[in-house]
């Protein structure tokens, strides 16, 4: 037997599980407005709350859940509001396994601008993508301006 504790623990025969990933049973796995009704009915959540949290009408909110398109920047927000990742929430369980099975493709060197770009201001991030666009452009061998 299964009971939500809250939206992290779960029980189940009679074990308190930690589970910042929601158990996925079928209906979570069919698409995104099923997943979000369902993390929705788990956790005892209004579409007032879903709103608040991300920054939309609770009237927005509810056509996400009956199959309305949903904006990046308010997909971030949604999945960072109840604490699930933005891909499986999305895409579901198969987005993530696909992930996964693929693995970590960025060299050592690419990590390590990375990390550079996100230590850097947003003024100087236009700068540099405007020269590394530049680059790449004067790269190319039928470059035309």
């Amino acid at each position: 037997m299964r009971r939500l504790i809250n939206h992290r623990f779960t029980v189940v025969n009679c074990q308190l599980i930690d589970s910042p990933q929601p158990l996925l049973h079928p209906q979570l796995m069919v698409d995104f407005a099923s997943r979000l009704k369902t993390l929705m009915e788990e956790r005892d959540l209004t579409f007032d709350h879903i709103g608040t949290c991300t920054g939309v009408s609770a009237q927005a909110a509810h056509k996400w859940t009956t199959g309305g398109d949903i904006q990046y920047k308010n997909l971030r927000r949604l999945a960072d509001c109840l604490e699930v990742n933005w891909l499986w929430l999305r895409y579901g369980p198969e987005a993530l396994k696909d992930i996964e099975e693929r693995g970590d493709t960025l060299s050592e060197e690419a990590k390590g601008v990375g990390k550079a770009w996100q230590g850097l201001p947003p003024t100087e991030r236009v700068a540099m993508k405007t020269a590394i666009y530049a680059l790449e452009k004067s790269q190319k061998p039928d470059a035309v301006d």
